[in-house]
């Protein structure tokens, strides 16, 4: 049989369970599986999912992060798609649980002018954007691409991303922040403190607030200069220091926290 016909019979998958095993059926369908999974993939769940893109991403990242420093080429080419398939699901069903219980979460609380309602797309766009930045702590090659994102988004959009971090840091059911990996390692919470090892949080998720409060800022002086004003010879004056102070600060440990 034609490998374009087998391409299109695995396309045609109804599940991934039986996409799977069929591509395991014998040597001819997985060579064809191994040589055209990023296709099948694009085929079966490019339509059917909003975040499937961010989660390729993300997962293709996590995968470069993991790789041993002597893998020089991207896992994109080191590696078909299909062998990430399993992780980019598992990124799929993250960003949904994580969105949904995001969501419940803001119409539990009190009616707020200034919160306003986000659509699904950009939702699971700040999720993507939060996980990035989390992972930029490892991967420093990640962050100029991530900060012109931010540096593009209007400011409502960076604000989602900052109040979707401060969730799953601060209110996220703990198992779901074991999902994410914002808890502590059993390693690392051997150098903190027991009275902190549950709220001491990794230092990925810790680098994330950073960057994001630090977008913004940049986003908030496109409106008052105040960034551009503070390395200048021209004096601030008291609304400035009292928005620098009040709006953003870190604590002890150098985290960035979003406004109260």
């Amino acid at each position: 049989m034609p490998n374009e016909l087998l391409v299109r019979l695995l396309g045609a998958s109804p599940t991934t369970r039986s996409l799977l095993n069929f591509a395991r059926a014998n040597r001819q369908l997985h060579a064809v599986w191994m040589a055209h999974s990023d296709q099948i993939i694009a085929d079966i769940y490019g339509l059917k999912m909003l975040q499937f893109e961010d989660a390729v991403d993300f997962t293709l990242a996590q995968a470069h992060q993991a790789a041993p420093a002597t893998t020089d080429a991207p896992p994109s080419e080191a590696h078909p798609l299909g062998r990430h398939l399993p992780r980019i699901l598992r990124n799929v069903d993250l960003a949904t649980k994580t969105c949904d219980r995001f969501t419940e979460f803001r119409h539990s609380l009190p009616p707020d002018d200034l919160w306003h309602e986000e659509s699904t797309t950009s939702l699971y766009r700040a999720y993507f954007i939060v996980r990035r930045a989390v992972l930029g702590f490892h991967l420093p090659e990640m962050r100029p691409e991530l900060r012109s994102e931010l540096r593009s988004l209007p400011v409502s959009n960076v604000e989602t991303s900052q109040r979707l971090l401060d969730y799953i840091r601060d209110f996220a059911p703990y198992s779901l922040r074991c999902d994410l990996e914002c808890v502590l390692t059993e390693d690392e919470m051997k150098h903190v403190p027991v009275d902190d090892q549950m709220t001491r949080l990794p230092l990925g998720w810790r680098h994330a607030g950073i960057l994001l409060g630090l977008a913004l800022l940049e986003k908030e002086d496109e409106v008052t200069g105040l960034l551009e004003r503070v390395w200048t010879s021209e004096p601030l004056n008291e609304e400035d220091m009292e928005y620098s102070d009040s709006d953003f600060y870190y604590d002890s440990d150098d985290d960035a926290h979003s406004p109260a």
